[in-house]
């Protein structure tokens, strides 16, 4: 069952439909709740659809391609158009109704409902089939304001009084034609016209869901949107949806809902399954996870302290690799802290992290500087230089033949601070040797004169 409605105005012409459908004529039954059945034709000419979607949907489709070719259409050749296609489109889906279709069911039928300017004039046309009534469809056709159409109600009673409530509307309510797109006199017409819907949608499960219209009017752009008992009740302290929920802005304390999309959403506590908002603007946002192409965040934010101490819990972040641009400090007042459970440090262009390559070590009794394979190791200082055991050798040592070099602008002084114990110069090139050769000495060189320092063994 739809709910289908169409009005004219002075200027122009009002549609509104529920946004509910279902589909129980093969082996599942599904419905949905949020179904806009409203499609545009042309700029001026708009169309609600019921019934069985895919036929009116054809229907619809050959008639925007006839009108896209001819836009001064007259009203009386649209309708002709309008109820050719729907027939050819009809009997086409009798002929070969898919399986599992039960050709006698109550709810087999289509329709579509037409309304909006034709030459400048307002007008409504309708066409619907159904098999109760199989050869006969429905046509309406008026043109001229004050003209109204009401299609899904189940009470003939219920569908007179609401053509009474529209006329009182219009006897009580003084159009303003210099406002728009919505005056007063539309409001209460889409206000009366929502009401009704949700009439219909207590006394049958299969009406209702969210409520659409369009305003199209002569000097004004279309104006296309939810329908208006939504955004009074969309606006509450709790909010609670069957099915979807759309709406240009939504402000609700509580919101459980299976699906909602939005511009705005102003929620403290909201729970659902799949959200899509333009803008959210919430009190707790609790999340798995946030997944996008790309998600970005202001550097004002940051700067004011989005991002702020206790927020990252241990092991929070982690990453393959991080880039950093400038410093990086350990030093958020006047003292500096650690860097804890660093194995090595390497060279910026390092990709293997080995010991060939140059690196500081840490180890927990040791540090290793090292320049890797085929380097050389410097060790600078400005002023002094010092290495200083606190207990035990200073060892330095050359690997292989290689010689070790002590280069001084000046003087080279070992000094043993203890006289009680000697200073060895061990292990030279040889132990012995005649005399006169430099087997068994310490070579001296003093600016390019080379003297021997012949040593005995006691």
């Amino acid at each position: 069952m739809s709910m289908a409605i169409a009005m004219t105005v002075l200027d122009g012409a009002i549609l509104v439909a529920d946004g509910y459908i279902q589909t129980p004529l093969g082996d599942k039954n599904l419905a949905w709740d949020d179904i806009d059945k409203i499609e545009q034709i042309t700029d001026s000419i708009f169309a609600i659809r019921f019934g069985v979607e895919h036929v009116a949907g054809s229907a619809i489709k050959a008639l925007r391609t006839r009108l896209a070719n001819n836009r001064n259409c007259r009203a009386k050749s649209l309708f002709a158009s309008l109820e050719f296609h729907l027939r050819s489109e009809w009997e086409s889906f009798l002929h070969h109704l898919p399986a599992g279709v039960d050709p006698d069911h109550d709810n087999l039928g289509v329709g579509v409902l037409c309304g909006g300017l034709a030459g400048g004039v307002p007008f409504i046309a309708g066409v619907m089939h159904h098999v109760v009534i199989p050869n006969h469809p429905i046509l309406i056709f008026d043109e001229g304001p004050g003209r109204i159409y009401a299609f899904g109600f189940d009470d003939r009673n219920e569908r007179e009084q609401f053509y009474q409530d529209i006329e009182q509307i219009r006897v009580n309510v003084p159009w303003k034609s210099h406002e728009g797109p919505c005056n007063a006199y539309i409001e209460h017409l889409l206000a009366r016209s929502g009401a009704a819907i949700r009439e219909v949608e207590s006394q049958n499960a299969d009406t209702g869901g969210v409520i659409r219209y369009v305003v199209v009017r002569k000097e004004f752009p279309v104006e296309k949107s939810i329908g208006k008992d939504q955004k009074g009740k969309l606006a509450g302290s709790e909010t609670h949806v069957k099915g979807a929920m759309s709406a240009a802005r939504i402000t609700t304390g509580t919101m459980s809902a299976n699906r909602i999309s939005a511009g705005t959403l102003n929620c403290s506590l909201m729970t659902v399954s799949n959200l899509s908002a333009t803008s959210i603007n919430t009190g707790t946002l609790d999340f798995g996870a946030i997944s996008r192409s790309a998600l970005s965040i202001i550097s004002s934010e940051i700067g004011s302290g989005a991002v702020t101490y206790g927020k990252i819990g241990a092991n929070a972040v982690r990453t393959n690799e991080l880039y950093i641009d400038s410093d990086l400090q350990f030093k958020p007042g006047a003292v500096y802290n650690k860097i804890l459970g660093c194995d090595a440090i390497y060279h910026k262009d390092s990709t293997t992290g080995y010991d060939t390559e140059p690196y500081v070590a840490l180890f927990s009794n040791q540090i290793s500087i090292s320049a890797g394979t085929g380097g050389s190791t410097y060790i600078k200082g400005p002023g002094y230089l010092d290495l200083v055991s606190s207990g035990g050798k200073v060892d330095i040592k050359s690997g292989g033949t290689s010689d070790i070099v002590l280069t001084s602008a000046d003087d080279i002084i070992l000094d043993v601070a203890d006289a009680d114990y000697p200073m060895y110069i061990k292990d030279w090139w040889t132990t012995g040797g005649a005399q006169g050769t430099a087997a068994g000495r310490v070579k001296l060189i003093s600016n390019g004169i080379t003297r021997y320092l012949r040593l005995y063994t006691n």
